[in-house]
């Protein structure tokens, strides 16, 4: 009896040891740690607390670490945006910083143009990849018509490569994010790499993705402006062309002005020097009329003195 009291205290104290070192892991911050003891006792009681202990840590501070990584790169994606950047820029930046900050392979973005899906931004890619989508063509077509993501995982070896210097890195991982804005998609992000994409890496990308569709409407909008500016001045200047023109002709037509009001002055003074002579001729004509009347009086006098004589 002895000796099993013995053996009980010493199993007893072997398992306050795991207990206590267990404690102390969870204390200095390593959750993952666990202990094994099925016994139907206080210890065991404890033991189990313990584990329960440590895996709802391991989970609040792998989703505070997870939301944590996120929001670091949120935050860095809108330090990337910042300024007024075009679309192009925009889409080759941001794809960047997810290929960077995810441990991607490499990526695309593929934005609407006139119908269809031009590729705007690449990271890592092929001379040979694909320039432009239909919409519906392809993957990236046909994300762009779903507007849901689609992920594709553990590939066949043969199937996606990125070629490297030093050789090939296996692609068995790819995701495709649309870019939307209420209820419209503006474009596909695509993204490959050699880990799969798990849960807190698509709350990641969606929410970034939603960032930089914002973004580059922004930047179609700024585009927008800076064109409709661009036709302003256009207008301005041609207005204002037309306005010299029109100023110029002003000034003609004051000139034009100026020489027929001197021309109609110069005519009124000859018209007034014409009823003058007119008005002397006149007067000479009365004159005149007056002097053949009394000529022809006087020849009549003396035609009736001529007769008188005979």
């Amino acid at each position: 009896m002895q000796q099993a009291l013995k053996q009980k205290d010493e199993d007893i104290s072997k398992r306050l040891a795991i207990i206590q070192h267990l404690a102390q892991k969870i204390s200095v911050g390593d959750y993952t740690v666990r202990v094994n003891d099925e016994e139907q006792d206080d210890l065991g009681s404890i033991g189990a607390s313990l584990n329960a202990m440590a895996a709802a840590l391991e989970k609040s501070f792998n989703e505070i670490n997870t939301n944590e990584w996120k929001q670091a790169g949120l935050v860095t994606l809108n330090e990337v945006i910042v300024g007024n950047k075009s679309e192009q820029v925009v889409a080759k930046d941001t794809l960047t910083h997810l290929v960077q900050y995810g441990d991607c392979l490499n990526g695309a973005v593929y934005l609407l143009d006139t119908g269809s899906l031009h590729l705007q931004g690449a990271y890592g890619l092929e001379p040979y990849m694909k320039q432009q989508y239909a919409p519906g063509e392809g993957i990236v077509g046909q994300v762009f018509n779903d507007k849901t993501v689609r992920r594709l995982t553990n590939l066949s070896e043969t199937d996606f490569i990125a070629t490297t210097s030093v050789g090939s890195i296996k692609v068995q991982n790819l995701i495709w994010l649309p870019l939307l804005a209420k209820g419209q998609c503006f474009g596909v992000i695509e993204l490959g790499a050699a880990h799969p994409f798990g849960e807190a890496d698509l709350d990641f990308y969606q929410e970034a993705a939603r960032i930089i569709t914002m973004e580059i409407l922004a930047a179609k909008a700024r585009k927008q402006v800076q064109v409709l500016l661009e036709e302003t001045q256009a207008q301005s200047e041609e207005l204002q062309t037309q306005h010299s023109e029109l100023e110029n002709l002003n000034t003609e037509l004051e000139a034009q002005t100026q020489k027929l009001q001197a021309s109609e002055e110069e005519l009124r003074v000859q018209q007034e020097e014409l009823l003058q002579s007119n008005q002397e001729l006149e007067e000479r004509s009365r004159l005149l009329e007056e002097k053949n009347e009394l000529i022809a009086s006087r020849n009549l006098e003396v035609q009736k003195k001529e007769k008188s004589w005979r």
